[in-house]
């Protein structure tokens, strides 16, 4: 009896574990076996190079490029789209009367696919017919290309998320929702304003979801591809090329497999470590 029960949880588990182990980790430690080969597509995995694929990357002009672009992003991300949701999610609990319609309103960017998105933006931003042009002339800044602009390109990019929606919006509005209604009852009693029962109460008690979606945030826009694929392919003169899109193009136009993965390791090694800092800071916090 006491073998069959420990058994039976692993029985039930070892469908998920067969899975992840087969789908998920044995690729991962391919790619590692490929990244340590100038891999040879005729004679896989060709000749061992070491971590010679890693030292290389650093002779490699989309390394270096790539790398800046992306931090690029992840300060405007941070600057721009991460806190607009948090405001959102607030003024949404205090919203009484329509409050489901406006919470469908902020969930149609998760239903509507990103490449209707970005069709939608690249329109916005056109030089000749774009909305963005119109209201500038308007206001008497003039005309920008905005996509074709090496120092405007990554904020274009980026600048969508400042309307914030989507999924983020909900997590930080279930979060507010499940601070006790006794507390902001108690603080009204006291005298504290709306405004201090936001710093005081509010902030303080989500402040956990704040940093997991900060983690979250950090590690979506190091692995950014889909957007500056789809909306600039990379360009111009590389400026909104990222990371992500840097390994997938240098792979597909070289052959270099080698390196390839082995700068999507580093990635990775870059990924685990802002993660890990992210994490020991968050946890210093809540204690």
């Amino acid at each position: 009896m006491q073998m069959k029960r420990w058994i039976r949880p692993w029985l039930f588990i070892a469908p998920a574990l067969l899975s992840i182990t087969l789908l998920k980790y044995y690729p991962i430690a391919q790619a590692f076996y490929m990244s340590l080969h100038e891999y040879d597509l005729v004679r896989p995995p060709g000749r061992f190079v070491g971590f010679g694929n890693y030292k290389s990357l650093l002779d490699i002009g989309f390394f270096w490029t790539s790398w800046r672009n992306t931090f690029v992003y992840l300060v405007l991300t941070l600057l721009l789209a991460f806190v607009p949701p948090i405001i959102q999610a607030v003024f949404l609990n205090e919203i009484k009367r329509f409050g489901r319609l406006f919470r469908s309103i902020y969930i149609l960017p998760v239903v509507i696919p990103l490449s209707v998105t970005v069709i939608l933006w690249k329109w916005i931003w056109h030089p000749d017919y774009g909305l963005a042009n119109l209201i500038t002339r308007f206001v008497g800044l003039g005309e920008y290309s905005w996509l074709n602009d090496l120092h405007l390109a990554k904020f274009a990019l980026i600048f969508p998320g400042f309307l914030g929606g989507g999924i983020a919006v909900f997590i930080y509005l279930a979060a507010i929702q499940g601070i006790p209604e006794e507390i902001f009852e108690a603080a009204t009693l006291d005298g504290a304003g709306k405004w201090r029962q936001l710093m005081r109460i509010t902030l303080p008690n989500i402040s956990f979801v704040i940093a997991i979606q900060l983690i979250f945030t950090v590690i979506g826009v190091l692995q950014i591809l889909d957007l500056p694929f789809q909306m600039t392919h990379g360009g111009p003169v590389n400026s909104t090329l990222s990371v992500a899109l840097g390994i997938y193009e240098y792979a597909e136009k070289n052959m270099d497999y080698g390196a390839a993965t082995a700068s999507s390791f580093m990635l990775m090694f870059v990924i685990l470590l802002i993660t890990v800092v992210q994490l020991l800071l968050s946890k210093e916090d809540t204690n």
